[in-house]
């Protein structure tokens, strides 16, 4: 079923068609939220809160954008809502690797070691965090440039420069950490 199939189910009174929602998108949100939380449990918290602000709001989804790009856009507001309340992060460098989150999915393709996942997560975390947050949004959940100019609130050409800061910042950082 189509995203608009699933809300206009949803809308019309079955939950189960929501339940299709949150699965089809839950490790969307929770990349995004884990991206500002570094912590499992706390992306978790937000997570849930972005669900259920979607679903309360559902009616007021026009179909203007995706629902895709209009549910991470509400998830991006709640993992900033969390970090302006001033929720402590959770360093990178203490995780085990179990804790991993989800994003490492698609990293895992492209490197086999543990520490170079490891690595490679403690540097992104290292970025400024809008630059993380897009390059997230773009090379993890294949977002296209115009999906994350909404989801974050600005043009695509900021996008594309924060992208090219953000590979150029995680670039110096692997180098300087020698992995």
């Amino acid at each position: 079923m189509t995203d608009q199939q699933l809300v206009s189910g949803t809308l019309s009174g079955n939950t189960f068609y929501y339940d299709q929602l949150m699965q089809r998108y839950q490790e969307l949100i929770y990349t995004i939220a884990y991206g500002f939380t570094r912590s499992p449990d706390d992306a978790l918290d937000i997570c849930q809160n972005a669900f259920l602000k979607a679903y309360q709001k559902l009616g007021s989804f026009e179909g203007k954008s995706t629902f895709k790009s209009w549910l991470a856009r509400i998830a991006y507001h709640e993992a900033v809502d969390w970090s302006r309340r001033g929720k402590t992060h959770r360093q990178a460098d203490s995780m085990e690797t179990d804790e991993l989150p989800t994003i490492e999915k698609n990293a895992d393709e492209m490197i086999s070691d543990e520490e170079d996942q490891i690595g490679l997560l403690n540097s992104l975390f290292r970025i400024n965090e809008r630059y993380r947050q897009a390059i997230i949004l773009r090379y993890y959940n294949d977002f296209s440039l115009k999906e994350i100019a909404r989801t974050l609130h600005c043009s695509e050409g900021v996008i594309k420069s924060m992208l090219h800061r953000g590979i150029r910042q995680l670039k110096d950082h692997i180098t300087k950490s020698g992995f």
